[in-house]
This record gives C-alpha cells, structure tokens and sequence, in this order.
C-alpha cells in the first residue's frame, strides 16, 4: 500500500500521469459502440474546438507573462531609462491597436489615394507573366523599392527571359558595377543570386547606361 502511494506521489516524475493523461485522450478520440456517426463527428468537433481555445489561452497566459516581465524595470536600468522605455512601449501599443480609418482606406483624402495607388502599382507587378516565374524579385521590386509600376515590370521581365544572361550589354555593364550598401556602413551586402542582388544590379546598370552618377 505504502509502494502504491509513493509511486502515486513522484507520478508525475516518472511520466505516468502524462502516459495517463495521453491514454484518456485516444479513449476520448475513439468512437464508442453506441455512438452515431453523427454524433460521434459532433462530439470530434467539440474536441477540436475545446483543444483550440485551452491553446489560445495558454498563448495568451504567456503573452501576458512576457508583456509583465517588460514592464518591469531592470536591475542596471536607470529610473530615466526605464520612463522612457515604458513610453515608447505605450505609443508602440497605441499605433499596433490603431485600426485604418474608413476615410484612410475608402476616402479621398490624400492618404486613400495613396493607399490605391500602390496596390495598384503592386497588384500590376504581381499580374506581370514574369512574376510566376520570379514571385522573390517580384516581391521586392514591389515592397522594397520605390520604382514606377511601368519600371519594375520591365525590370522583371529582364530577371524572367534571362535578359541578364552572359554576353549580354547589360550583363557587361553590370560587371563593372560596384553596388552600394544601402544604411549603415556596417550593413551586409545582399545575398548573391537573391532578388534583391539581382534587382539592385539591374537597377545599378540601367542607371549608369542613362548617364546616372549616384
């Protein structure tokens, strides 16, 4: 009796309660004998939904936890430093939690117009044939350049039919091209090969070929 209670009692060092807590869960996932088909898909769905919100509750516990563990002020952080950190953690909260305005979105206020033209701009770079076959230079001649739609197509096509293949007089262009490092002088050139080597040495070529000195 006495062995029974102390494997009772160190349970969860050994891992029976979990094997345990596993087991009844199968049992729980199995159709019973009695069950209908109906109800036995009714009572997986219950499951399935019970098993999603004990998740978003422990994320959300943990959440929390972190976002208390922030608020609080560090052992070598000056009460100076520590103002100002809870500061910008405030207007950071306040510009996550704000929402776009029906007049930002729909209006026709500067801001709206603004706003359709660059999905337009990116919704014709994405529509381009020579996106399917490059989506990674398409991506970042939409997102991280300020190119004109009309631009950034062409470009793209020039990456998809291989305008920068060997012998080419972009390509020999492009060799004698030193790429800046966008930032810092501490910052990383791109990858070679990535879309955003491949996109700034064409640019960087069509630019000496217009006469450009920047």
């Amino acid at each position: 009796m006495a062995k029974k209670s102390l494997t009772a009692s160190f349970a969860h060092l050994l891992g029976i309660g979990r094997v345990v807590a596993e087991d009844q869960t199968d049992d729980e996932k199995k159709q019973g004998a009695d069950e209908s088909d109906e109800d036995y898909a009714k009572r997986m769905k219950k499951l399935e939904e019970d098993d999603q919100k004990k998740s978003a509750k422990a994320k959300a516990d943990d959440d929390s936890q972190d976002d208390d563990d922030e608020k609080k002020q560090r052992p070598d952080e000056s009460d100076e430093d520590y103002a100002k950190r809870m500061k910008k953690m405030e207007e950071e909260g306040d510009d996550a939690e704000a929402d776009d305005t029906d007049e930002e979105m729909k209006g026709k206020g500067t801001a709206a117009a603004a706003r359709s033209r660059e999905r337009a701009r990116c919704s014709a770079i994405f529509a381009s044939s020579a996106a399917a076959a490059r989506p990674d230079v398409a991506a970042h001649l939409a997102f991280n350049t300020t190119m004109s739609r009309k631009e950034a197509v062409g470009l793209l096509n020039s990456v998809a039919a291989g305008g920068a293949s060997k012998g080419s007089a972009l390509a020999s262009r492009m060799t004698s091209i030193k790429l800046p490092i966008v930032g810092s002088d501490n910052a990383s050139a791109p990858a070679a090969g990535s879309a955003a080597s491949i996109a700034q040495q064409i640019i960087a070529a069509a630019a000496k070929a217009r006469g450009d000195s920047k």
